[in-house]
């Protein structure tokens, strides 16, 4: 067991450590203002933690199941809260299928909990002490502090178990999910006004709007896809006939066996090694290759 193993085991732990305080102190304190807007709440969040956002060229996805936790964040309360967001992370890694470790949903569930109970108390904080804030803005607070606190961790363990830095693991791999926090907390925010105005019932209207929405965007994303495929099939058709004029030149002078090879991956590793674009990696690996096609043009003697 390596020095960097137990650290990242020390964090998950601490991790977990502290997901089950926060969902112990929401059991001993539990209550609930209203149990028909829990349950309906309850079973909307589990219905929307399984329509998963996903992004072309980029790994990782999003459920729509965190819209609930910012509502539960302004109108439930902190127990009520807490149920819905581990809700939201058992079905999402439950259902379809279970892909995840025991201790990984462990502690994807304690995480959340944990961003929750800061968001929660930083709302309720900031609403006392910051009356001139105004709703969108406490909104927009809240969601960044929600946003921190459930992926930060996340960066951080796979800093500590597989390497890297923070900040980049963190900007690759997370920070595209930002702009749909915003979004949601704003949704949030509007169903909250609507409420008060027409009574909570009004979120049971949200429930078809998000299932036609996610159906668009999974179509969508689709379309993206079999164009990415499409585009990736020309350019490996690009590179076998440039490979095929490489043979041509190989047999016009074949005194430097494998030299295109050589100066193939001489060429891609240096322009790795500099930071390159992958567009620019590709045109150097064509050019690596053709880069002695005018022997095909020298006479035979």
């Amino acid at each position: 067991m390596t020095p960097m193993s137990k650290i990242g085991k020390l964090f998950i732990g601490s991790i977990i450590t502290v997901g089950i305080c926060a969902a112990g102190y929401g059991v001993a304190d539990w209550h609930s203002n209203e149990l028909a807007r829990l349950v309906t709440y309850l079973i909307i969040t589990c219905l929307a933690a399984r329509m998963k956002i996903r992004l072309p060229y980029i790994s990782g996805t999003l459920s729509a199941g965190f819209l609930f936790v910012f509502i539960g964040v302004i109108e439930l309360t902190l127990p009520e809260s807490l149920l819905l967001g581990a809700a939201t992370v058992l079905v999402q890694s439950f259902f379809p299928t279970r892909k995840s470790k025991s201790y990984q949903i462990a502690f994807s569930v304690a995480n959340n909990l944990t961003a929750i109970l800061v968001a929660y108390w930083f709302h309720r904080w900031a609403d006392q002490h910051f009356i001139s804030f105004g709703l969108p803005l406490l909104l927009t607070a809240t969601a960044m502090i929600y946003f921190l606190f459930n992926t930060l961790p996340i960066a951080m363990v796979i800093c500590v178990t597989a390497g890297g830095r923070v900040s980049t693991i963190w900007k690759e791999n997370y920070f595209w999910s930002f702009p749909f926090y915003l979004v949601g907390a704003s949704v949030a925010g509007l169903m909250h006004i609507a409420a008060e105005q027409f009574g909570w019932q009004v979120s049971l209207l949200i429930l078809p709007l998000m299932y036609l929405i996610y159906n668009s965007y999974v179509s969508y994303i689709g379309r993206l896809e079999d164009g990415k495929v499409h585009a990736e099939e020309m350019a490996s058709l690009h590179l076998r006939t440039i490979e095929a004029l490489a043979l041509a030149i190989e047999a016009k002078d074949d005194i430097t066996h494998a030299h295109l090879q050589r100066v193939q991956t001489y060429a891609v590793e240096l322009a790795r090694d500099l930071d390159l674009p992958t567009m620019e990696v590709e045109a150097i690996r064509a050019a690596s290759i053709l880069h002695d096609i005018g022997k095909l043009a020298v006479p035979e003697h």
